[in-house]
């Protein structure tokens, strides 16, 4: 259960990150989607938390260090590869994780997969 709930967690924050690129991308300010979601679909802390964080650039202060992300969906990959059940997104976000960690932020907050998506599509 603590796994598959933090699959659920990582997997929120990747999606964040994703869209928050995304309107970035079309001039739109990720800080504003981050409030639109939190305020209305998407209410609880994992959005108004994570999601503020992505909104701001803030990834410093560290509530779940990415590193620790990592080794999570690592045994979150384990436990589904021992009763044979794919998971290709959390093989997406470890991919993600993994770049965090090759460029110094796996001390930061697991938000910081805004700035890996970031770099990812020359955002930053």
């Amino acid at each position: 259960m603590k796994l598959a709930t933090n699959f659920l967690l990582v997997s929120a924050v990747e999606a964040m990150a994703e869209a928050a690129s995304l309107v970035k991308g079309h001039g739109l300010e990720s800080a504003a989607l981050i409030d639109l979601i939190s305020t209305t679909i998407f209410p609880g802390p994992v959005y108004s938390g994570y999601g503020a964080l992505i909104g701001r650039s803030e990834y410093g202060n560290a509530a779940f260090k990415a590193v620790l992300g990592l080794k999570d969906v690592n045994l979150i990959l384990e436990a589904a590869r021992s009763v044979s059940v794919p998971m290709p997104s959390a093989e997406l976000i470890r991919d993600n994780l993994v770049d965090a960690v090759e460029h110094g932020e796996g001390d930061m907050d697991l938000a910081v997969l805004a700035r890996v998506m970031e770099r990812r599509v020359g955002q930053g």
